[in-house]
């Protein structure tokens, strides 16, 4: 029996597994979302330049390129992935990419260790230039490694094919990248946020002896628990997330193992797990930062009040324009024509001479001076009113 991973990049055109399409499909749309909607908070916001989340901005760009340019286009759009350069191209650039979130989350696990446990060895080196030239390395690592089976023992060939010529030598090579890429960075990742753990566990038990002895501090003492979960959540989702799938993978590296159909499905969910991480670190990330969480809830409310206002003006000038409609114009004569009537002497609009003759008797006598104005008045009103 193939693997799955054969028959992916077989030139056998397979059976589309519609579900799987359309879950992958929702797994790429959600990444591109959650981390491009997070990526503009951060860069629109100047107080949210930070140094430190230099390497937040890297990881949600990192989570951006992995969707486009591998999960949706070999795992999205069908039969992508049997063209022969993408065949070759496609594999190396997930890996790469799944190397280099691995190493992004080792980096931000340390950097939140020097900053908890050693302040002062972090104000001397957490400036932006570091953490500049340290995203460098992640990337240029990262991609560097996955390339080096194109020129070595897995160049591009004419035809699809997932294993390399030099079986050995693509074995040892994928063990030894996922030991020193993955599992180091991972134990790295743990003990950091296991020290940072104790640390703060610290604090709280020494918190909470103040707390008895002054009854103060409370909201500190709240603020340290807080931390300790978030912590615990964090390892626990990547664990979670990436560990099973790494291990079914290196397993189903070996040509002669035949996996049954449970361990087809097993590496299916292992698999859907991994890809989703990238959708839901953003989301971590902001439910974690305080100061993420207030600017994305700012964010969201702007959006949606600017929604509200712009459906609000629209319908109001729709209504206007359909009252504006309805007034009949046809009856109402031409500019031209009144003023040709003005012209011929014709009374198109009311004449106030008419009103000057119904004035009263004490109206009527008060002089010459008084007459010669309402002549001058009808007059103008036979000439110029239009």
């Amino acid at each position: 029996m193939s693997t799955p991973l054969q028959e992916a990049n077989s030139t056998n055109v397979t059976k589309i597994d519609v579900p799987q399409v359309a879950a992958f499909a929702c797994i790429g749309t959600i990444t591109v979302a959650t981390n491009s909607f997070l990526l503009i908070v951060l860069v629109s916001k100047r107080h949210l330049r930070t140094a430190s989340n230099t390497l937040l901005v890297s990881t949600l760009i990192v989570g951006i390129l992995f969707a486009l340019l591998y999960l949706i286009p070999r795992w999205a759009i069908p039969y992508t992935g049997q063209l022969p350069i993408l065949c070759a191209l496609l594999p190396s650039i997930g890996q790469a990419f799944f190397i280099n979130i691995n190493l992004h989350v080792c980096s931000i696990s340390l950097e939140r260790y020097i900053c908890i446990a050693n302040p002062f060895l972090y104000d001397r080196i957490g400036k932006r230039r570091n953490f500049i030239i340290l995203i460098i390395l992640l990337w240029v690592t990262s991609t560097i490694s996955q390339f080096i089976p194109l020129f070595t023992f897995k160049p591009i060939k004419s035809t699809c094919y997932y294993w390399a010529d030099d079986l050995v030598a693509q074995r040892y090579f994928l063990i030894a990248t996922f030991v020193i890429l993955f599992f180091v960075p991972l134990t790295i990742i743990v003990v950091s946020y296991c020290r940072i753990y104790v640390i703060v566990n610290l604090h709280v038990a020494q918190f909470q002896q103040i707390v008895k002895q002054l009854n103060s501090n409370k909201e500190k003492l709240t603020k340290d628990r807080k931390a300790i979960k978030q912590i615990v959540a964090m390892i626990s989702v990547f664990i979670i997330s990436f560990l099973p799938f790494v291990i079914e993978f290196l397993i189903w590296q070996d040509k002669e193992f035949e996996g049954s159909e449970a361990d087809i499905i097993t590496l299916r969910v292992t698999q859907f797990l991994a890809f989703s991480y990238p959708a839901i670190s953003p989301l971590l990330c902001c439910w974690f930062k305080a100061n993420l969480r207030r600017e994305v809830k700012r964010s969201l409310h702007l959006c949606w009040q600017r929604n509200d206002s712009t459906s609000t003006t629209t319908a109001n000038m729709i209504n206007y324009e359909s009252r504006y409609r309805t007034i009949d114009f046809s009856t109402r004569p031409s500019m031209a024509l009144l003023q040709e009537e003005a012209k011929n002497g014709k009374k198109s609009l009311p004449d106030y001479s008419e009103a000057n003759e119904t004035h009263s008797p004490s109206e009527k006598s008060e002089g010459n001076d008084d007459s010669s104005r309402n002549q001058d008045v009808k007059v103008i009103n036979n000439s110029t009113i239009v």
